[in-house]
């Protein structure tokens, strides 16, 4: 039986564990939060927490997922991971550090790197000096990268992508969201820190789904520890984990109070099936998330009563 990345502090779980309680063509998406029971020391969600607390997130959510090793192809040595890095929201250095320490347990001796399309803020250039001696890790300035093309096999503007060279070289992409959502109630998260890795400045939907068909094997990390909502900073201390960038942007629009509706993009990429985004067909996997039925809600429809248990 296949086993899921594990840690010091959080159990092996097997892949047939999971898919016991998971219907065939369901998406599994891991959440939680400081105060989830499950954790080794729970904490409140308007706790700001330490390292150790964040890194606790980032592994439960990959358990609690298929598991980003189970998604890497064998002998991965590049990894690519993104951020979100705009004025609005940045993706936590902390989050980021956990990431890549788990990388670093699960592949061996791993080139990582994090890749942002402008300045890198001061906190990821830290990040990168204070883990010089333990794993390989550069910034990696997407806009100064060669470009080369990747085929489409379905575009749905284009037959080819101009991507930086950094993005296809990887063995697997790793998007660390910060999810936040504007005035106007859009809900940012996957879909748009992938688009941040094209060479456009400015992505519409159509071209945000073509760059989702074009880039693979993929996994999310979504961030909301502190998402902005409109005017103001939520405390959630949560992370979401999945495979699936279409569900992990589903559930975290709900997280965030919204429904998946509201993620630009998010209906077209599941209409031309690059992911889950209807209810029925994403697995909850750990904390619940308030409007988050166990059973089969129609996509953007009310919230149902119940909430998803572990």
């Amino acid at each position: 039986m296949a086993l899921l990345a594990g840690s010091d502090r959080v159990p092996y779980v097997g892949v047939d564990a999971l898919s016991a309680a998971t219907r065939p063509g369901q998406a599994v998406v891991g959440s939680v939060v400081s105060d989830y029971t499950l954790l080794e020391q729970p904490q409140p969600r308007t706790v700001q927490l330490d390292d150790e607390g964040v890194d606790g997130l980032v592994r439960w959510s990959d358990d609690l997922s298929y598991g980003v090793g189970n998604v890497a192809p064998p002998g991965t040595t590049y990894l690519l991971l993104v951020p979100t890095v705009r004025p609005e929201a940045t993706t936590s250095p902390q989050v980021l550090r956990s990431v890549i320490g788990l990388c670093a347990k699960l592949f061996a001796d791993p080139v990582i790197g994090i890749g942002i399309r402008g300045p890198a803020p001061d906190s990821y250039v830290q990040l990168v000096a204070e883990l010089a001696d333990v794993v390989e890790l550069k910034l990696v300035a997407l806009r100064e990268q060669p470009l080369r093309a990747l085929p489409l096999p379905e575009g749905l503007l284009s037959t080819t992508y101009q991507l930086p060279q950094a993005l296809v070289q990887a063995d697997a992409v790793i998007l660390v969201p910060a999810l936040w959502r504007d005035q106007a109630g859009a809900v940012h998260g996957a879909l748009e820190t992938l688009g941040a890795a094209a060479t456009d400045q400015v992505l519409d939907d159509s071209l945000r789904v073509d760059l989702l068909g074009a880039v693979e094997p993929l996994y999310v990390f979504a961030e909301a520890l502190r998402p902005r909502i409109g005017a103001e900073v939520m405390p959630l201390n949560a992370i979401l984990a999945g495979d699936d960038v279409c569900a992990v942007d589903a559930v975290g629009a709900q997280l965030l109070g919204a429904t998946p509706a509201q993620v630009p993009g998010l209906l077209l990429a599941g209409e031309h099936m690059l992911g889950k985004v209807e209810w029925e067909e994403i697995k909850l996997n750990g904390a619940p998330v308030s409007g988050v039925p166990q059973g089969a809600q129609p996509f953007g429809g009310p919230a149902g009563p119940q909430r998803s248990q572990q």
